[in-house]
């Protein structure tokens, strides 16, 4: 009877580990991803880039959780696409978001994650930016839509605005279209 008890915790426990290991490789599991965005100021109309670094935690439903660090920078009109640190010379806008948000999947295929694959998915996240023009803190909001692959690729159209908490001070607006990788 013992030998029996052993045997069928051993397999029991091959078996979580196999279901484990397939899972880590889906859309669905916890990963890092990284990103990175052309972006479009709205408010002084001109281009430039984004970045990104999101944890996303899975979650009970068809979504994830996630923990969003994000850079933006607008390209100053009067000098180098990279003119970042210039103490105020050139009139770029960088940014540095922190936010919070919720991915949500709409999959097509089974409850299963590991045999759903690749879907559509609505995010959104809010949290804390600071805009560098007018040195601005703000609530940060970033809706978005996309799609992500069973391969880690994701691809993505949004938007990312601050809300000055001062109302002398202005925020921020782009428009946004991506592409990430999740690790």
């Amino acid at each position: 009877m013992k030998k029996v008890f052993c045997l069928l915790l051993l397999s029991s426990c091959l078996f979580a580990n196999k279901n484990a290991t397939a899972q880590s490789g889906s859309v669905f599991s916890d990963r890092l991803e990284l990103g990175l965005a052309a972006n479009y100021n709205t408010d002084v109309n001109r281009f430039g880039l984004s970045g990104h670094a999101k944890w996303l935690f899975p979650s009970p439903t068809n979504g994830q959780f996630l923990i969003t660090g994000k850079l933006t920078h607008t390209a100053p009109s009067n000098g180098n696409f990279f003119s970042t640190l210039d103490r105020g010379k050139y009139d770029n806008i960088a940014a540095a978001h922190l936010m919070g948000g919720y991915r949500y999947y709409f999959r097509s295929g089974p409850r299963n994650p590991v045999a759903a694959g690749s879907a559509f998915f609505v995010e959104g996240n809010a949290g804390l930016s600071f805009v560098s023009r007018g040195r601005t803190f703000g609530a940060g909001l970033n809706p978005a839509v996309g799609y992500s692959t069973l391969s880690g690729l994701a691809f993505s159209l949004g938007y990312q605005g601050v809300l000055a908490f001062h109302r002398d001070k202005q925020g921020l607006q782009l428009l946004e279209a991506g592409v990430a990788y999740r690790f």
